[in-house]
């Protein structure tokens, strides 16, 4: 656990290390508006808790345990990142523009960890899109595109496929167009998705997340 922090850590200090030549995303077609369904986060109504069996692999190494989070309000979620017996390392509430945490180890209790843990989980439970400014595109797999972009801040895209209504994934993007993170989702059950990848490309870090389904 030591060796996997101290070589996040060593490797997030680079994350602001940007190539400058235009990213794929300049190949975008622009839509209109008035055709397009305005963009819903999509744990927006989901009062439960949601587990997910989480998997995050840094290089070479693997760590397994759960992901729980839960909206406790409008655009407010209580996330706990716990080990597979229950023992917390984070427990993190979301704001739009706030960030508590309740409880974090001494391991993750570090400003670069946090940060990072916040980015990807605010990227997933989309509760900021209200202070992104939004914009439509297309392309020839994806008919609706939602790009948002805020000063500052690059750019994120939302890629939906209209036969479903459903998000297909999330792209972070610098403010030159070069990918950063994405988030897939796969397999939806009752608008949910089942399993949710979370891809970044500056630093080799992955954490898969599988829904743990409910006992009736």
């Amino acid at each position: 656990m030591k060796n996997y922090l101290r070589n996040i850590l060593w490797l997030s200090s680079f994350l602001f290390v940007l190539s400058c030549h235009p990213g794929q995303y300049y190949q975008l077609k622009k839509s209109k508006a008035e055709s397009v369904l305005p963009l819903s986060p999509i744990f927006e109504e989901i009062t439960k808790a949601q587990v997910y069996r989480a998997s995050m692999k840094f290089k070479d190494f693997d760590m397994g345990g759960q992901l729980v989070f839960r909206q406790m309000e409008p655009n407010v979620f209580r996330i706990v990142l716990m080990s597979e017996i229950g023992i917390k390392f984070l427990d993190m509430e979301l704001r739009p523009k706030e960030r508590i945490i309740h409880q974090v180890n001494d391991q993750l209790n570090r400003p670069i960890v946090l940060n990072l843990f916040e980015k990807d989980f605010r990227l997933l439970l989309m509760n900021d899109l209200d202070s992104y400014k939004t914009s439509y595109k297309k392309n020839e797999e994806f008919p609706i595109i939602y790009k948002l972009r805020k000063l500052g801040k690059g750019k994120r895209f939302y890629f939906n496929q209209i036969k479903d209504s459903r998000l297909s994934k999330i792209e972070k993007a610098s403010k030159f167009g070069n990918k950063k993170v994405r988030i897939q989702f796969e397999d939806y059950e009752n608008d949910i998705p089942r399993k949710v990848t979370i891809q970044h490309f500056t630093i080799p870090l992955q954490l898969t997340l599988d829904k743990v389904k409910r006992k009736k």
